[in-house]
């Protein structure tokens, strides 16, 4: 016979904690911004382009900080 512990499964347990809450009116909320430095020497993954920060890693972080809901400020140098 299997015995079943009082606890939570381990799938359950390993769930992210979060909570959903209305968003406050645009003016309410403080500016989000994350500022990412980086290597303008280390194509593809990040390279400058006419100055403009380009490569993997540069659409990768704009990409998660964009599901976020932060502003990015990418320097390489």
């Amino acid at each position: 016979m299997f015995h079943q512990a009082n606890q939570p499964s381990a799938k359950a347990s390993a769930l992210p904690q979060t909570t959903e809450t209305a968003p406050a009116a645009q003016d309410d909320q403080p500016r989000r911004v994350l500022r990412v430095g980086g290597d303008q020497s280390y194509p593809p993954y990040e390279y400058l382009n006419n100055g403009i920060p380009t490569g993997f890693n540069v659409d990768l972080i704009r990409a998660v900080a964009a599901e976020m809901g932060y502003e990015v400020e990418i320097t390489l140098g």
